[in-house]
């Protein structure tokens, strides 16, 4: 599965974002942190946080992809 782009006001409100669209909770979740995100200055030039995301893939994961392709 290849990432995903998720922005939000924070890093930790991306970051729940995107386990609600990929319906998983964070511990599974493998995700990079492109911008930080910033307030600006009195609301004027805020940023928001963006973050690629994706599900980590599991040993049991890739046993089964393996096996497919071998059977």
């Amino acid at each position: 599965m290849d990432y995903q782009n998720f922005s939000a006001k924070t890093v930790s409100d991306a970051i729940t974002e995107a386990c609600k669209v990929l319906g998983i909770t964070s511990d599974k979740l493998d995700y990079v942190v492109k911008e930080e995100g910033s307030s600006g200055f009195l609301g004027i030039g805020a940023k928001d946080a963006v973050i690629e995301a994706k599900v980590k893939s599991s040993v049991m994961d890739k046993a089964k992809i393996f096996l497919n392709d071998v059977f």
